[in-house]
């Protein structure tokens, strides 16, 4: 869902020639990561477990 984002505020910038949207892609995401990523990551510690450290594991965070 993450990386769906980044890439449309990308192909919109693209879209639209203009290049701010492009550009701030790469803060967004780093933001998003600090704030979001690390609090969901952190709540599924703590209510799955191990079996979230299984799953975190196997599968990888933005691919």
């Amino acid at each position: 869902m993450y990386l769906s984002w980044e890439l449309v505020c990308i192909g919109v910038g693209l879209a639209a020639n203009v290049w701010w949207p492009i550009v701030m892609a790469v803060p967004a995401a780093f933001v998003t990561r600090l704030l979001v990523i690390n609090e969901e990551e952190s709540y599924l510690e703590r209510r799955f477990g191990a079996e979230y450290g299984d799953y975190k594991a196997r599968v990888r965070r933005w691919v």
